[in-house]
């Protein structure tokens, strides 16, 4: 037998796919010409090979940015801090192979090999270090109203129940957005957390504040 919280994040899950559906294409084409060539050369698929003894991450991302048509600049300092004293992306290897995966995810585990990562800013690939990533001036806050997420599925004729189910209903959206996008990026869930995301109850929206990157892929499914 399904336990209520199963029901209940079953519920979130389903709600959560069905308006991504409906309102994917909708929401996509509130983003300039650039934005969205940046997100179809992001999620579309490719197949790489990278040798850890004769490709350098330099090569890497070239081949990357030719094959998907992105522009990556880097962030020198950050890149040099964390690459350390001697080595630069044109001498550290890369050793990755992956087999029909998105362009976000090979760029991914590319930079994570080398304690580096990638936001998104003026539609174009930065990658820089996790700790300049997390600057505040790198963050972007948006609001995502969620009251049709939200309502219990039984309104009960107790406004203190129906309070409480509203509570575990935002609880759990929060959580499945939070595991399902950048799990490793928020507050209080890791060490180098450093997304926030709380519920705003008069406008019933969630604010979210994380890189642009994390708004692309959330797709604007929340957003108005």
């Amino acid at each position: 037998m399904e336990s209520a919280s199963q029901v209940t994040e079953e519920r979130y899950t389903e709600r959560f796919r069905v308006r991504s559906e409906l309102e994917k294409e909708a929401q996509l084409k509130k983003y300039t010409p650039a934005e969205r060539k940046l997100l179809a050369a992001l999620n579309s698929t490719m197949s790489v090979e990278f040798n850890k003894n004769t490709t350098s991450l330099k090569d890497a991302l070239d081949l990357i940015s030719e094959r998907a048509g992105l522009s990556i600049f880097l962030d020198e300092q950050s890149v040099k801090e964390v690459l350390g004293e001697g080595n630069d992306y044109d001498s550290v290897k890369v050793g990755v192979k992956a087999t029909k995966s998105t362009v976000r995810t090979i760029l991914k585990r590319v930079l994570a090999d080398q304690g580096l990562t990638f936001i998104i800013k003026e539609a174009a690939v930065q990658v820089m270090s996790p700790a300049k990533a997390a600057d505040p001036k790198n963050m972007v806050v948006r609001t995502y109203p969620v009251q049709d997420l939200i309502q219990p599925a039984v309104q009960s004729q107790n406004p203190y129940m129906n309070r409480v189910q509203m509570a575990q209903q935002v609880q759990g959206l929060m959580l499945n957005i939070m595991n399902a996008i950048e799990p490793g990026s928020w507050a209080g869930q890791s060490d180098r957390g450093f997304a926030t995301i709380t519920f705003h109850e008069p406008s019933m929206s969630l604010i979210i504040r994380h890189h642009a990157e994390f708004h692309y892929q959330l797709g604007g499914v929340l957003g108005r």
